[in-house]
């Protein structure tokens, strides 16, 4: 988190945090969990809450890791996770629910979408892809060797697809991110999730939702010859694509 702050000041680990965790409940809410919940305990994602019985709890735990994926690894939000929900009675959900914080509790919100805004709605999907598209220009984030962490002028670009990610709540933007192939596969493959969980911690400060987002990391093969250079630092950045989900 140490690095994290350093870039983007004291204050950002600590909303991170925040908005991880509210939006973490509401996401396994919407996902079918209505009972459980996240808390954040000194980088260990914690599930709370009264399953109605063991295998909606072992379902809730392979969902959770689904869903907080994003922010698996990063320093200070998620380094591994801690299932804590008991197995109650039915009748103790509603309770549990109601104790819920509500998702908007200290937070800073993100600016309300005007009804005249031509991408309000789930089903203007072309507009959707162009606008996210037009926000993205061509670019990538580029970080440097053996680096995961987010340089300040990528910001713009995160604020640009964060906007258009929050007013099309039916598409994903998946983050994916690469490493160059020279050393260790198994450690540039942490690298690579690592720069993406970075890039996507940065698009849930700028309002996108915890279940809108998706990492991958990917290893770029090692090659010979004289543009070696510039091949592993074309390699070292994290891509993006805006994928439409399937309907219900």
């Amino acid at each position: 988190m140490g690095w994290y702050a350093a870039s983007f000041g004291a204050a950002r680990p600590a909303e991170l945090r925040a908005r991880a965790q509210v939006g973490a409940t509401q996401a396994l809410a919407d996902a079918g969990f209505p009972w459980a919940r996240l808390k954040i305990s000194e980088s260990v994602g914690v599930l709370h809450g009264d399953a109605p019985d063991e295998p909606a709890r072992a379902a809730l735990e392979r969902r959770a890791r689904e869903l907080l994926a994003p922010y698996m690894g990063l320093p200070g939000v998620f380094l591994g996770m801690d299932n804590r929900v008991r197995v109650r009675a039915r009748q103790a959900h509603a309770q549990t629910y109601a104790d819920l914080p509500p998702t908007s509790a200290g937070l800073p919100q993100a600016a309300s979408v005007a009804s005249a805004d031509p991408l309000a709605g789930r089903g203007l999907g072309a507009a959707c892809s162009a606008a996210f598209d037009a926000a993205l220009g061509g670019e990538a984030i580029h970080f440097r060797a053996a680096s995961s962490q987010l340089e300040a002028p990528a910001r713009p670009l995160l604020k640009r697809l964060g906007s258009v990610a929050v007013r099309c709540p039916a598409w994903r933007v998946v983050v994916e991110g690469h490493a160059d192939g020279r050393g260790d596969t198994a450690v540039n493959e942490r690298l690579a999730r690592r720069r993406a969980a970075s890039v996507a911690a940065e698009l849930l400060l700028q309002g996108v939702p915890i279940g809108q987002l998706e990492t991958v990391g990917q290893v770029t093969p090692a090659t010979a010859g004289a543009g070696d250079a510039l091949a592993a630092a074309a390699g070292r950045r994290v891509a993006f694509r805006f994928v439409q989900a399937e309907a219900d």
